[in-house]
């Protein structure tokens, strides 16, 4: 791997780091990034998972129905026999085009669209509570939702996710999630606070294909 990814020295400033950690992280889920879901094709995704169905084959599905409707709200208004059509060959297809055009039908109920936007405006728990009521996900799946749309979010951060930041000389060894939160929202605007937490949950959840990846070796 070229030296540009290599783990950022000690010697090198604490913001320096950070900085050189966003490139990687970049570089590593450059792919990820281009086919990152909205926050409406992620409740999509999550219906289609809870199913059974693996992720990858979930994501060729939202793909088709990227290709076969214009947008998510034509999906909402649509015949559960086109949806099901294009949803096919999973198992249990008609099914799946009724939860899926249920949960955009509450989102576009909530919000007047196919974005949750509103949830910025609401403290971090009042948040939680709004996306429960649109569809209940699993926790990990609403951190990701909760950290696209709200711009430097008071996220909690899991125990990997500090313990990376100790390896990677972001936060003293004792350093906990409120020095990693405090030297992201410090150093970064609010886009960039929001991608960095979005991309490093990503790392971790997905874990890298990369046998050198300088983020995991030391894990």
């Amino acid at each position: 791997m070229a030296s540009a990814t290599k783990n950022p020295p000690k010697s090198m400033p604490v913001e320096a780091r950070l900085t050189k950690v966003m490139q990687t992280l970049r570089k590593l889920h450059d792919k990820d990034m281009k086919e990152r879901l909205s926050s409406a094709e992620e409740l999509v995704c999550a219906i289609i998972t809870e199913d059974g169905v693996e992720l990858k084959d979930a994501l060729a599905a939202i793909k088709r129905m990227r290709k076969a409707f214009v947008n998510w709200n034509e999906v909402r208004v649509s015949r559960l026999g086109e949806i099901a059509r294009v949803l096919s060959p999973l198992e249990n297809s008609e099914e799946l085009a009724i939860q899926i055009r249920g949960v955009l039908g509450r989102i576009f109920e909530h919000t007047g669209g196919m974005h949750l936007g509103h949830l910025a405006e609401m403290k971090i728990s009042e948040a939680r509570r709004a996306l429960n009521e649109i569809e209940p996900v699993r926790r990990h799946i609403a951190d990701r939702i909760l950290m696209a749309e709200v711009p430097g979010i008071n996220m909690a951060f899991s125990t990997e996710a500090v313990k990376l930041a100790r390896q990677l000389n972001l936060i003293p060894k004792s350093g906990n999630k409120q020095n990693l939160r405090k030297l992201v929202q410090l150093t970064m605007d609010a886009s960039d606070s929001a991608l960095f937490f979005y991309l490093l949950h990503l790392h971790l959840e997905k874990g890298c294909a990369k046998s050198k990846c300088p983020l995991c070796k030391k894990r």
